[in-house]
């Protein structure tokens, strides 16, 4: 589980270094995705975030940027889609 674990942090960091360097987002897409990284942090500490006591998962708002981005940025898709992976192989 530890190298699953690293595995995420080292995809979150890959993340976050993509969002930084896209300068086609607009401002609400880019605050959504970055609070969804906040909440992925979230919840790796142990800490569940507000949104997780809605009606959509963390993996089901995590599907829907991954949904939005496949065409327009493959890129981001991809690091979605292997973030949604490993949470899934971690059980959050």
């Amino acid at each position: 589980m530890p190298a699953r674990l690293e595995k995420l942090q080292d995809l979150i960091r890959e993340l976050e270094t993509e969002l930084g360097s896209l300068d086609t987002l607009d401002a609400s897409t880019r605050q959504a995705l970055e609070t969804t990284v906040g909440e992925i942090q979230a919840a790796l500490a142990g800490h569940p975030s507000p949104a997780d006591a809605g009606d959509d998962s963390l993996q089901q708002r995590l599907q829907g940027s991954l949904q939005e981005f496949e065409a327009s940025h493959p890129g981001l898709a991809s690091l979605l889609s292997r973030v949604i992976d490993l949470l899934g192989q971690i059980g959050i």
